[in-house]
C-alpha cells in the first residue's frame, strides 16, 4: 500500500490461507460508550455449575443488570488473563451465558425457563464472547448467568456492559442462599408411588419440612434431582407440599412439571 492506502490490503483467498490460519474479527465499541464492570470466578464445589443441561447450574455466579432507561447494551464476558495469576493458558474452557427477566432484586433465579429468557450466547472455547441486547427500564431488573460449558472448571472471568449511558447501569452479585440443607433418598420397591393421578401417590417417600422462625415468613426454594451418570437413565420427577388443615389435606404447593431436575 501506499501512504493514501496505508492499512488497506487486497489479497487472494488462496494467499491467505496459505499464510493465515485463523481469523479474530473484532467488534467495535461506538464512540463516547462506556462501560460498568464486575468481575468474579467459578470455583469446585461452590458456583461452578455448568451449562443448563446440567442440575448444578443454577449455582452458577448471577448478576443483577438493572438499567433506568431504555438502551443498546454490548454485554461481553471475558477469561481473566491468567498471566496475572503467575499461569499461562494456550486453551480456555468453554464459556456462555444467558440473560434472564427477573421478577425480584433480592433472589437468586431458580429456573432457566425459557419464558423469562431475553438471550444468550453459544458456548465457545474462545477468550470471549459477547451478547448485544436492547435493555428495556420497565422490565428491569434482569439477571445475567455466566458459565463453563462444563460443571467443576475453576476460573476467573470478567464483566463489561458497554452503553451509551452507563451512569444509567448497575451490575451487582446476587446474594448466594444463607443456609442449604441437603440429603439423599430412593424409591424403593415400597415408596415409589408415582405421580399424583395414581392413588398410591401418598407411598412415596415424605419429609417434615417446617420454619425454625416460627411465624416469620420465610422465602425457600426446594430442589429435586434424578441422580444418574448416565443422562438417559435419568428418571422425570416432581414434589409438592402439603399441609393439613382441621384435619383435611391441602396441597399449597407443587412442581408445575416433570424432568430431572425440579425447582419449587
Amino acid at each position: 500500500p501506499n501512504s493514501d492506502q496505508e492499512g488497506v490490503f487486497f489479497m487472494s483467498f488462496d494467499d491467505f490461507t496459505a499464510v493465515f490460519d485463523m481469523c479474530h474479527i473484532c467488534r467495535p465499541i461506538p464512540d463516547g460508550w462506556a462501560s460498568s464492570s464486575f468481575s468474579g470466578s467459578w470455583e469446585v464445589g461452590k458456583n461452578a455449575g455448568g451449562c443448563p443441561n446440567n442440575s448444578t447450574w443454577i449455582n452458577n455466579p448471577q448478576i443483577l443488570l438493572s438499567t433506568s432507561c431504555n438502551m443498546l447494551a454490548l454485554i461481553v464476558l471475558t477469561h481473566q488473563d491468567s498471566r496475572k495469576y503467575g499461569n499461562r493458558v494456550t486453551s480456555y474452557p468453554a464459556i456462555g451465558m444467558q440473560l434472564f427477566h427477573s421478577h425480584s432484586s433480592d433472589l437468586r433465579l431458580v429456573s432457566n425457563g425459557r419464558d423469562n429468557l431475553v438471550c444468550e450466547t453459544n458456548f465457545q472455547t474462545t477468550r470471549e464472547v459477547i451478547l448485544e441486547v436492547s435493555l428495556l427500564a420497565d422490565r428491569s431488573p434482569y439477571v445475567l448467568i455466566p458459565a463453563t460449558f462444563d460443571p467443576d472448571v475453576s476460573c476467573r472471568f470478567s464483566l463489561h456492559v458497554y452503553s451509551p449511558s452507563p451512569q444509567s447501569l448497575s451490575l451487582r452479585s446476587v446474594q448466594e442462599w444463607k443456609v442449604k440443607h441437603s440429603m439423599t433418598g430412593k424409591w424403593t420397591e415400597s415408596l415409589c408411588g408415582g405421580s399424583q393421578r395414581y392413588p398410591t401417590w401418598r407411598n412415596n417417600p415424605q419429609y417434615q419440612l417446617y420454619n425454625p422462625h416460627g411465624h416469620d415468613d420465610t422465602t425457600v426454594y426446594l430442589q429435586l434431582t434424578s441422580n444418574s451418570q448416565d443422562r438417559s437413565e435419568m428418571n422425570s420427577v416432581g414434589m409438592a407440599i402439603t399441609r393439613t388443615i382441621m384435619g383435611e389435606e391441602q396441597i399449597i404447593a407443587q412442581t408445575k412439571s416433570y424432568s430431572h431436575n425440579v425447582v419449587l
